[in-house]
């Protein structure tokens, strides 16, 4: 989802044998790279 031009923040589920895990991550454009600004797993 894109929150603000050149800011997007993302989800996403990891299924594993045992447990799943959920994951957000949001994301900043600087320059002509993305930079990983903010992660939390559970």
């Amino acid at each position: 989802m894109q929150v603000a031009p050149g800011i997007i923040e993302a989800s996403a589920v990891i299924v594993g044998s045992a447990r799943s895990h959920a994951i957000a991550m949001r994301m900043e454009v600087i320059g002509d790279q993305w930079l990983l600004t903010a992660i939390k797993m559970r």
